[in-house]
């Protein structure tokens, strides 16, 4: 099984030392043994994913999120793993949709409402950004993101009124 469609050079996968050359080599076959064992394993396509960001693979590395949702539609992390990429590579409004569509199945989830308030932040709608946080802390006011996140934007705002005023 080959599973990223074309080959890594050494040079893509080396870091500093050969022990990390190794590091990576062994860590892609671990994933590869794994996903033939278990196709539709989450955590394995996860770490694929991760993998290939890593790597600079964004198009596989997205492709392995979405089979990662498809095996556990109620996890979230595959998801918001896809949306972070997207948003990485600026495509925001592929970001918008993916999420939107996962609240549209679990709209109980406050991390999706947290991953759609950074890529609204992103584009600078803080205005949304903000009643997507409101959302998340509606659902779970205790949520340590959400309030991070809002912390966040409200610094951002702050900032911005004070370079204005210079």
């Amino acid at each position: 099984m080959t599973l990223f469609s074309q080959p890594f050079s050494a040079a893509s996968i080396l870091s500093n030392s050969p022990e990390d050359l190794q590091a990576n080599l062994d860590e892609i076959d671990e994933i590869e043994r794994g996903l033939l064992e278990k196709p539709a394993d989450c955590d394995l396509l996860l770490r694929a994913a991760r993998w290939g960001e890593r790597m600079g693979r964004h198009d596989e590395a997205c492709s392995f999120y979405l089979h990662a949702a498809a095996a556990a539609p109620t996890r979230t992390d595959a998801i918001i793993g896809l949306s972070d990429s997207l948003r990485n590579q600026s495509h925001h409004e592929q970001a918008v949709k993916v999420l939107q569509d996962a609240i549209a199945r679990l709209p109980e989830k406050p991390e999706l409402w947290c991953a759609i308030a950074r890529v609204m932040s992103d584009v600078g709608d803080d205005e949304k950004a903000h009643l997507f946080l409101n959302e998340a802390l509606r659902i779970d006011p205790g949520n340590a993101t959400a309030r991070l996140q809002r912390g966040a934007l409200n610094r951002n705002a702050d900032n911005r009124i004070a370079q204005s005023e210079d």
